[in-house]
């Protein structure tokens, strides 16, 4: 099975691949043909540090950092967001060929790991044998060989593409993964972002801002209020 994908993509075949957390499962035909290009995944879940980069109390619930790409352009145009759950990290390998080029799209803090215990982890905290990031978790690979161009996307989840994660971030996920099909495909006009439906839109936010206006509601607007309240009763007594 691998053979006959790498003999597709040598051609000038065109590729959007998505890999799960495997838990230990070993996939060689996979492996083997991501190898090929030069990009690795690497064996965990991984979680993020950053608040700013996460869903609030969900760390291996990523916002990733979109990175210059086209791709990704109309996103960080537009400033959407994606979610990316529950996701492997994708490296590029030390050794590939000289005619392939791999970049990427989505990349995590320096501050994130990947967890090596996986779905069974018992707390986000880093332990002994995680793997130090940052990490990609979307990576587009090029080729250009003997007058054929082969192009494929790697995303280090499925995941991103549930409907009830796409909302989150308002159909942001929906735009990444279209664009790299319109990208595989070297259709300019499918990488843009795509009008919304009539629909509810939820508010995204990280860790870090929900915590911030956390403490805005709890302690600032109630000091501002208390404040407000002395100075009103002190100017009625003074006028009495």
């Amino acid at each position: 099975e691998a053979e006959a994908v790498l003999g597709y993509l040598n051609d000038g075949g065109r590729m959007v691949f998505t890999v799960d957390y495997r838990d230990d499962v070993a996939m060689p035909n996979v492996d083997k043909i991501v190898e090929s290009y030069g990009v690795e995944f690497i064996d965990g879940i991984v979680v993020e540090s950053d608040s700013g980069m996460m869903m609030p109390d969900y760390n291996h619930y990523l916002i990733p950092e979109l990175e210059e790409h086209a791709i990704t352009n109309p996103l960080r145009k537009a400033k959407s967001s994606v979610l990316m759950p529950i996701c492997e990290g994708i490296r590029e390998r030390e050794t590939v060929r000289g005619t392939v080029t791999a970049e990427p799209l989505l990349t995590t803090s320096d501050g994130s790991f990947s967890k090596q215990d996986g779905t069974n982890m018992k707390t986000f905290e880093k332990e002994e044998g995680d793997t130090d990031g940052p990490f990609s978790v979307a990576m587009a690979v090029q080729e250009v060989f003997a007058g054929e161009e082969t192009r494929i996307v790697f995303f280090g989840t499925s995941g991103f593409l549930v409907d009830e994660v796409d909302q989150y971030v308002s159909g942001g996920n929906k735009d990444i993964f279209l664009n790299a099909l319109g990208w595989a495909a070297e259709q300019e006009s499918g990488v843009t972002i795509r009008a919304k439906e009539i629909n509810v839109d939820y508010l995204t936010m990280s860790a870090a801002s929900a915590n911030t206006i956390s403490i805005i509601m709890m302690v600032v607007l109630p000091v501002i209020i208390l404040a407000a309240g002395i100075v009103v009763a002190i100017w009625i007594r003074r006028r009495s």
